[in-house]
């Protein structure tokens, strides 16, 4: 799976997942004649030969140095397989698990934009170990009983870690000896509201300290990532080539695994997901840090160990991540769905020999009507039924062929040909032709109903195994007894 695309003038440098889970790099030279883009001819009878718009409309090519995203996913098409097959293998990146503990006073919790207040402490995971780095120290003793209360407190688990400590001289050094020797390494780091508060948190208390992490990214370069912050939409900065996402965002998007969701707080999900709360601690944070350092060290820790181990419980990263292979996007783009089937259609369209030129129009925001909800009247009623229809939506456009390349009009008032669908609304669609969005969703439905009856199959299987090992245990208790 791609991480990212890095564009110099005839250059493509590419970041992927390898299959040990590590990040590689993939440098593509783009030839002349493939630096190109697609505009509209003005001309009806003058445009390129094997290609026209996916709105039927001739086209030409114009020379550019840089190719747009459309483009990008043709490139990747006229490239061929052995070039491009292995930035779309399925490999996982290897994970790490992050979580930071600031500095609190009377004025309450810091805002991670200001970060004016010191990082504590910094727990890092990763499948057997967790490391906290901080400020104070702690003696050999107090170590080894840190380590037995983290395995005692996720003893339901079935499993341990080994815990180390690190502590430096000041906030600069600590920071420092993470991001470069720790973090600047990892393929992917997550954590529990990570881009709200912790990312954001680093990345601007360094630049408040003066401290320069420009070489997070292999190649220097960063880029804004909007996300939503208390219904406001915020940039946060990232490093090109590396994966830093929100374990949150994540959950909250994809996960179908706990069905009742109370709220979205680390203390519920894990607590739903493992049964294993958050550390409790009397008075307050500040107390906490300055009088008993040990427990708020052990409080750091499980935190960044809940997130990674809801990780591999519910493994909804793997959505997240399979979604971006599938659709052939950057990894990132997988959190907006327009990006998706934008880069979908560009695909299926262009092995028709239909392209997506480049259009400067301003858009105008517009009003449509969407479904028809009934008031509710509160109460309880009897003879009440539930409808649910697989894929609904999907469903119909595929029966009756409704796709973007193929509306025609929109007008309530027009009487439709044989060859045509009217909706509604008064869009009309033309049906004398397999459309685009017809074939794709056609493909991932049956591709959706194979992984179904896999994972049905399987659940068959892992019961059977179940019960087999419960009798086998049984019988075993019977014989010591």
């Amino acid at each position: 799976m791609i991480v990212n695309i890095q564009q110099n003038p005839g250059v493509l440098i590419i970041s992927y997942i390898n299959k040990e889970g590590n990040i590689s790099y993939k440098k593509i030279n783009v030839p002349s004649q493939h630096q190109y883009s697609w505009l509209y001819s003005k001309q009806k009878n003058r445009g390129h030969s094997d290609f026209s718009s996916w709105d039927n409309r001739p086209v030409y090519k114009v020379p550019s140095e840089f190719l747009s995203k459309t483009r990008l996913q043709e490139f990747f098409i006229d490239a061929g397989e052995k070039i491009v097959n292995p930035l779309f293998e399925m490999n996982e990146p290897n994970a790490y698990f992050c979580d930071i503990e600031v500095e609190v006073d009377e004025e309450g919790f810091p805002d991670p934009d200001e970060a004016k207040k010191r990082i504590n402490t910094i727990a890092w995971s990763h499948k057997d170990e967790v490391y906290v780095f901080g400020l104070k120290p702690l003696t050999g003793n107090q170590i080894d009983k840190i380590e037995k209360d983290i395995n005692e407190h996720i003893k339901k688990l079935g499993i341990k870690y080994r815990f180390i400590y690190k502590q430096y001289e000041n906030e600069a050094n600590m920071l420092h000896d993470f991001l470069y020797n720790y973090a600047r390494h990892a393929p992917l780091i997550s954590g529990w509201n990570f881009w709200s508060f912790d990312w954001r948190y680093i990345y601007n208390r360094c630049r408040k300290i003066n401290l320069d992490i420009s070489w997070m990214s292999p190649t220097k370069q960063w880029y804004q990532h909007r996300i939503m912050d208390r219904n406001k939409r915020v940039f946060i900065t990232l490093p090109q080539h590396k994966l830093i996402v929100d374990y949150l965002d994540i959950y909250k998007k994809w996960d179908r695994t706990i069905e009742v969701k109370e709220n979205n707080t680390l203390d519920f999900v894990a607590e739903a997901a493992l049964d294993i709360k958050k550390v409790k601690y009397p008075g307050t944070f500040s107390d906490l840090y300055n009088k008993d350092f040990d427990r708020y060290v052990f409080y750091n820790a499980i935190d960044t160990i809940l997130t990674e181990q809801i990780h591999k419980k519910l493994k909804t990263m793997s959505t997240f991540l399979g979604l971006s292979n599938i659709t052939r996007v950057e990894v990132m783009s997988a959190f907006s769905p327009i990006a998706m089937l934008e880069a979908t259609l560009v695909r299926f369209a262009y092995k028709r020999g239909k392209v997506f030129p480049k259009v400067h129009k301003e858009r105008k925001r517009t009003d449509y009507e969407g479904a028809f909800v009934f008031e509710p009247t509160p109460n309880l009623y009897e003879w009440v039924v539930s409808f649910d229809f697989a894929s609904l939506y999907p469903s119909i456009m595929r029966q009756w062929n409704i796709s973007i390349e193929n509306f025609i009009t929109k007008d309530k008032n027009k009487e439709p040909k044989e060859s045509e669908t009217k909706c509604i609304s008064g869009a009309i669609f033309d049906t004398s032709t397999e459309p685009l969005l017809t074939e794709i969703l056609t493909l991932y439905y049956n591709q959706r109903k194979e992984a179904k009856a896999i994972h049905i199959k399987a659940e068959k299987e892992a019961d059977k195994l179940k019960q087999i090992l419960k009798k086998r245990k049984k019988d075993v208790n019977i014989n010591l007894s």
